[in-house]
């Protein structure tokens, strides 16, 4: 593999979906994809997912397959793909995912004009939804511009981004894989977007996007709690209330609704985060913000949701 092959690596986790995968791999295949490394990590299936992948190695040279000996949960099998990535940049995608790889050329290019830090590809809002970046694509940006909440919240969608492998392996691995029980391990790197200003680049085209929830799990209020536990990692109070500025104002209503289902289904986000967050939401003289921070309030006295332990904790 030259070096101009080896810029980008998709690594495609999977676990007993194997019809999905199979759909997704013929994407790629259609995309013409023949120059872009492509590892799937099979995080211990038991259909017949390698089989399917066999017959996709077998054609084409540039896709390989890794199989975990055991189920090591769902995040840290994201953690293993970070690990196991050997291009310039690494691009995370799950078996579900709806992608699609028709601009993947552009991605490249922008690569190769601008080295940026992170690639915004994919939306954090399930398919059908209007909610957007409002931000300008296709040029290098800076998070400390304006509509950073948008792109932090959007950040928690771990297929929407494509980092460069350099900048995860300077922080250090295992700062993700003290997360896993959150969902969220990216969070150990979205954190340092913030504190040290990386520079990004969002796509003209959307990649990817995250499919619509079927397990009846409030997907909206999952990312929701992404976000707070990226945001209060960051170092500066400044920041911190810009990002809730720039976020929770702009979709204040759309995320009340959110939080009143999540409500009742009791599922609630990190006490600890929760107050952390609280107290910056109401430190500000911002009418909406406060109002946001009442309707949270009752959440803080509520223990984290079985049903969220559950979805960090099980095999997928």
């Amino acid at each position: 593999m030259t070096k101009s092959d080896n810029i980008l690596e998709i690594v495609l986790i999977t676990y007993n979906r194997s019809k999905s995968l199979e759909k997704t791999l013929l994407s790629i295949v259609d995309g013409f994809l023949i120059n872009i490394k492509v590892t799937i990590l099979d995080n211990c299936s038991e259909d017949d997912t390698e089989s399917i992948c066999r017959v996709f190695i077998d054609q084409h040279k540039n896709i390989s397959y890794v199989k975990n000996k055991y189920n090591i949960g769902g995040c840290a099998n994201a953690m293993r793909a970070y690990e196991i990535a050997s291009a310039e940049y690494i691009w995370i995608i799950c078996d579900d995912d709806i992608c699609n790889f028709s601009s993947i050329k552009d991605v490249i290019y922008l690569i190769n004009k601008y080295s940026p830090d992170l690639l915004i590809v994919g939306s954090a809002v399930a398919a059908g939804s209007i909610q957007s970046i409002v931000l300008p694509t296709g040029v290098l940006l800076n998070s400390t511009g304006g509509n950073t909440g948008a792109v932090v919240f959007n950040l928690t969608f771990l297929p929407s981004s494509i980092v460069k492998l350099d900048k995860l392996r300077g922080i250090g691995f295992e700062a993700g894989y003290k997360l896993i029980d959150t969902y969220f391990p990216q969070c150990f790197w979205i954190s340092c977007f913030i504190n040290e200003e990386w520079n990004f680049i969002i796509t003209k085209k959307i990649l990817v996007q995250r499919p619509n929830s079927s397990s009846g799990f409030s997907n909206n209020f999952l990312h929701i709690n992404g976000f707070l536990r990226a945001t209060s990692a960051i170092n500066n109070t400044d920041k911190v209330n810009q990002i809730c500025d720039t976020y929770f104002n702009e979709s204040l209503i759309y995320y009340l609704k959110t939080i009143a289902s999540s409500i009742v289904r009791l599922r609630a986000i990190d006490k600890d985060i929760k107050v952390d967050l609280l107290v910056h939401i109401w430190h500000t003289p911002n009418i909406a913000r406060k109002v946001l921070s009442i309707v949270l309030l009752p959440l803080v006295f509520l223990p984290k949701a079985i049903a969220l332990s559950f979805f960090c904790n099980r095999k997928y």
